[in-house]
């Protein structure tokens, strides 16, 4: 559909069809959006060459599919020779969770504080060796690591060794990651599925039953309000968001790269140089080499040329402001973002943009409600799990106490244990 124009005995393709076609894929409905990455596309061809039914190539920078096919789907699906659910679309939903945490650094300071304020001041232990496993680890280290995957995933695993006469002698970490379950969530399938994919790889072991006498067991905890085998992460209604984000740094990215220059079309109009690509890719190599990237930013480019007519000349294409456009589009999806995690940013250090600067009062309203409905439920979750293993009062968290001076504020906020228990206990 794109129709070429004649000039000097010479074909281009009209740079308004070139932009309607390229930007056909970039859309901004919603949150279906594509970013636009800033790589020059040279388009040249030659009346002669298509008199001559010679073949024109043109090539085009990376266009990326639409944002709803990267955010991963948790979706289940029974694996009928493993005898396992898959945990998301491709059975690697975890994984791109944990992804997406290492890239988002939005994300990542959320996590971070969460786990923060969940450990306190520290935890007290009872009736515990230093150490609950052969890797020297301690209780709280082990805790730690619970507290990370019960705030990315919604749920947390750890393996439990129990000697000839019944009682538990060690707790390994689990990573959720590699954790999968059957349909009657009464045996734990533990394998590297986004590296092996092999069924040899897979080792399975019984859930733990504190009525059980097996020696080794792994302990499988999910958040009380799963309807499905795997929980959603708590975060789940801002998960395409977090996504978007990304998206937006890469584009943010590419900008500094390409030196915040919109693309352009630069043609040579001194010959076609068909039959010798090796040189075309070389021109195009050393031009991208000496004139793109951020340490070039603003340099002139000088064209040394035959005559006027053999001119090299540079089209610029419209950026139409897409660096706008995205910084606007950031700045909605980053509130998304703390609505997802009911999170006020000000507990993340940032400022009240409407003050002038730190608000102490506003952030003890923010911790107070944050403790409460969020940190103290997972601190008793975890409490339990581990105090109905050992017994009443083996681990405890310490208060997490903000000393403004005169007058401290606590972060452990009495909740009604009494649900959390029964949840537990049924386990």
């Amino acid at each position: 559909g794109i129709t070429p124009k004649y000039k000097n005995n010479k074909t281009y393709l009209s740079v308004t069809h070139i932009i309607s076609y390229i930007f056909s894929f970039f859309h901004f409905i919603g949150t279906k959006m594509v970013p636009l990455k800033y790589n020059d596309i040279f388009i040249y061809m030659n009346r002669k060459n298509i008199e001559d039914n010679k073949r024109a190539t043109i090539n085009f920078a990376i266009i990326q599919n639409n944002i709803e096919d990267s955010v991963p789907q948790l979706i289940e699906n029974e694996n009928k020779t493993g005898g396992y659910i898959d945990f998301g679309k491709d059975n690697k939903f975890p994984y791109h969770i944990f992804n997406c945490y290492q890239k988002n650094a939005l994300m990542n300071s959320i996590i971070d504080t969460f786990v923060d304020y969940i450990m306190g001041d520290g935890i007290e232990v009872n009736n515990l060796p230093k150490y609950i496993n052969r890797k020297n680890q301690t209780i709280e280290e082990l805790i730690r690591m619970l507290a990370y995957d019960y705030c990315l995933y919604n749920c947390f695993a750890f393996q439990v060794i129990r000697n000839s006469l019944n009682a538990i002698v060690e707790l390994n970490y689990v990573d959720v990651r590699h954790v999968r379950v059957n349909e009657a969530e009464d045996t734990i399938y533990y394998n590297n599925w986004e590296t092996n994919k092999s069924r040899k790889n897979i080792i399975s072991y019984p859930r733990y039953n504190m009525n059980s006498v097996v020696p080794n067991s792994i302990f499988w905890y999910k958040s009380p309000i799963t309807k499905t085998h795997y929980p959603s992460p708590m975060y789940i209604g801002s998960l395409t968001s977090l996504y978007i984000m990304n998206e937006i740094t890469n584009f943010h990215y590419s900008q500094v790269k390409s030196a915040f220059c919109p693309s352009a079309i630069v043609n040579f109009n001194n010959g076609t140089l068909a039959g010798n690509e090796e040189l075309a890719e070389e021109i195009e190599a050393k031009f991208y080499e000496k004139f793109q990237g951020s340490g070039n930013a603003g340099r002139i480019v000088l064209s040394f040329n035959e005559s006027a007519e053999t001119a090299t000349t540079i089209e610029r294409l419209a950026d139409d402001n897409y660096d706008q456009k995205y910084s606007t589009l950031k700045d909605t999806i980053t509130n998304d973002i703390y609505v997802g995690f009911r999170i006020n940013p000000i507990l993340l250090g940032g400022i009240n943009q409407s003050t002038t600067g730190f608000n102490k009062q506003e952030f003890s309203e923010a911790f107070t409600l944050f403790s409460k409905t969020k940190i103290a439920p997972i601190q008793k979750t975890i409490q339990t799990t581990i105090n109905n293993m050992f017994g009443e009062d083996t681990i405890k968290f310490k208060p997490f106490i903000i000393d403004w001076g005169d007058e401290k504020e606590s972060g452990m906020i009495p909740v009604q244990e009494e649900e959390i228990n029964n949840t537990i206990k049924n386990i």
